[in-house]
């Protein structure tokens, strides 16, 4: 994704509002669990225990203007809010809670498209395609939501030697979103409602 969501809806809107469209489809995707390994010291062969392993999903996690992770600019905040490992539990079991809920409740069924293996050909170009585990026939659901109790979360180690953990953090996963930004006149020239 070039561009954060809130810009591309900003895009979209400023280029409505001058007239350039009518309406704009704003796409963004993420893979986090695709960033590559690499092996850098490979080339010329090498010698047991001299192997040197980048990965480089670290290198999306950092900032570069103050050369800081993600992680440790939540751990930052926290101290800068006074936020207590608690504290950070306790709203990580509260919005898991509510996700699992929402998501037994139907409420996400309108937003996710299930995913499925399969190829898309083009005369001309390479097909190209999703494949999805072996053991999995659909993804059809966000599958990172999951009770996720304040006990079980604070057994968790911290991974940046703070508050935050791989229980109450963001997840090492992926995804993608798609909306429509459209003028004022295109929809009721079209009959809809704003949604």
């Amino acid at each position: 994704m070039s561009a954060a969501p809130d810009e591309l809806f900003s895009q979209a809107g400023d280029g409505i509002s001058l007239g350039k469209f009518q309406v704009a489809l704003c796409v963004g995707s993420e893979s986090m669990t695709r960033n590559p390994v690499a092996a850098y010291t490979h080339r010329g062969g090498f010698r047991m225990g001299q192997i040197e392993f980048k990965d480089f999903l670290w290198e999306t996690l950092r900032d570069t203007a103050p050369n800081i992770t993600m992680g440790d600019t939540a751990e930052n905040l926290a101290k800068k809010y006074m936020l207590s490992r608690e504290d950070v539990d306790r709203f990580a079991e509260s919005s898991f809670s509510r996700a699992v809920n929402a998501q037994k409740e139907g409420y996400f069924a309108g937003e996710i498209v299930p995913v499925e293996t399969e190829n898309f050909e083009l005369l001309g170009y390479a097909t190209r395609g999703i494949r999805l585990s072996s053991k999995v026939k659909a993804c059809e659901r966000d599958d990172h939501i999951r009770p996720s109790t304040f006990e079980a979360l604070q057994k968790i180690k911290p991974a940046f030697g703070g508050v935050q953990t791989g229980g109450n953090s963001s997840g090492i996963v992926d995804g993608a979103a798609a909306a429509l930004v459209a003028s004022g006149d295109y929809v009721r020239a079209r009959g809809k409602a704003p949604g």
